[in-house]
């Protein structure tokens, strides 16, 4: 049973995101050298398109929680007014056109209303929604990029399997050769020696290709162009790995950590908010007013008029408005609660699933190498009867060919593994790699 993988992933403080500018066109190029798997995540938190837009929603939405807290304060009004007046066809001295100034200052202060609690609580729910597709993005894009960087490890492991069955086919070809040269084979065994080499330097190409393309997916994820697609520092083929947790502690996890199911809570407190508000439409409202004013007119003394006062505002009817606004939050809230029952559902199962996978990769690991190691037993006890005079060519190059494909399906399984076990991190939402340190924390917190 294998698990976690042995590099930890690092995070990136939320300071970085808001100190990053716009991205540019073209990302800048990371550091010369390959780069290990810490830094191209690294990298990408701090690059990606993706964890900057992310961290915009969720500041977006910390705005919107401060205007629904700025009801809770009084509101002030500054006017002026400035105009002339008079009176047509009179002989009153008044009468004449005079220039008037006016200044008013008002204060009002909402004493109480039923629907301020509710948005308050509504706007900080969706804040706590953003934050937590925050965290989500920040995860998924580091593991995009586990994913990617493995995913090229794989095909770096790929071309040097293909140069290995090269360089043996290669041998065998110089070894017919050497045998008919003194007599010992027929030509036909050089001719086969030589086309299975050509067959197998086909494979050389594809490789190469596979390199490309998967470094070119690592770039994507990384947030770079893909023309500055990097190289990484290699790992052993033949990685040591720990065993996986048991699968009912990896439930657990992923119900404390998994983004979307506290995005999925806060649905449901946003829910109840609403609820709150739409209650709120039958409830009075009661408001203080407070005004001074200081008026100049050219044909009268300064006056400063005041006035303040307390209203009280009572709804009696709005056309069963209010009641089917209830009716329907109290419909969404029940679409919330039924949501987050099927998220945690859900997860449990891709946590299951993922574990299940994880499970069956290991042993498939181990069934390719016992596959592998029988495949190369037999090339050996081929070519030494070749050389003994007791075998033949063809009995060579298809053992050859059995442990050539044997050794690919051993990398594919070793690949396999390692992707699995990333798939699980995803499924509990949270790095498993070493458990002493607190950087998969800090992505999902």
């Amino acid at each position: 049973m294998e698990c976690a993988l042995p590099f930890r992933i690092p995070s990136i403080l939320a300071f970085l995101l808001l100190a990053a500018g716009t991205a540019a066109a073209r990302a800048p190029a990371p550091a010369d050298g390959p780069l290990s798997l810490a830094e191209c995540v690294d990298y990408a938190l701090e690059h990606n398109p993706r964890t900057r837009a992310a961290y915009l929603a969720s500041r977006s939405a910390g705005a919107d929680v401060a205007v629904a807290e700025g009801a809770y304060l009084p509101t002030a009004d500054l006017g002026v007014d400035v105009g002339t007046s008079g009176t047509l066809g009179s002989d009153s001295p008044t009468a004449e056109p005079g220039l008037g100034t006016t200044a008013r200052l008002g204060v009002s202060y909402l004493i109480f209303d039923g629907t301020r609690r509710g948005t308050l609580d509504g706007a900080r729910a969706r804040l706590d929604a953003a934050e937590f597709r925050h965290r989500g993005v920040l995860l998924d894009v580091a593991l995009d990029v586990e994913e990617a960087w493995l995913g090229l490890q794989g095909a770096l492991w790929t071309r040097e399997a293909v140069d290995e069955i090269i360089a043996q086919a290669d041998y065998q070809h110089r070894l017919a050769a050497a045998r008919h040269e003194v007599g010992l084979v027929r030509r036909f065994d050089v001719v086969q020696a030589r086309a299975t080499l050509r067959e197998v330097e086909v494979q050389r190409t594809t490789a190469a290709n596979q390199v490309t393309r998967a470094r070119g997916d690592l770039g994507r994820a990384m947030g770079l162009d893909v023309r500055d697609a990097p190289e990484i520092v290699p790992i052993p083929e033949a990685t040591a790995f720990e065993a996986l947790p048991p699968v009912d502690r990896l439930i657990e996890d992923a119900l404390a950590h998994r983004p979307e199911l506290g995005e999925a809570k806060a649905a449901v407190t946003e829910a109840l908010a609403a609820t709150r508000v739409a209650r709120a439409g039958h409830l009075p409202s009661i408001k203080a007013d407070a005004s001074l004013a200081l008026g100049y007119d050219t044909r009268s003394d300064i006056a400063a008029p005041w006035a303040a006062g307390v209203g009280l505002t009572l709804p009696l009817f709005q056309g069963m408005r209010t009641t089917n606004t209830i009716r329907g939050a109290e419909f969404d809230e029940d679409k919330a609660r039924t949501e987050l029952a099927g998220a945690v559902t859900d997860i449990q199962f891709e946590v299951w699933a993922a574990h299940t996978a994880a499970l069956d990769a290991a042993a498939m690991v181990e069934a390719m190498a016992a596959l592998a190691e029988a495949a190369g037993e037999a090339v050996a006890v081929a070519e030494a009867d070749y050389k003994a005079g007791t075998g033949t060519i063809g009995e060579v190059i298809d053992a050859q060919a059995r442990r050539a494909t044997a050794r690919l399906g051993l990398l594919q399984a070793r690949l396999d593994r390692v992707l699995a076990v990333s798939r699980v991190q995803r499924a509990v939402g949270r790095i498993l790699a070493v458990e002493a340190h607190s950087t998969d924390e800090r992505l999902t917190r």
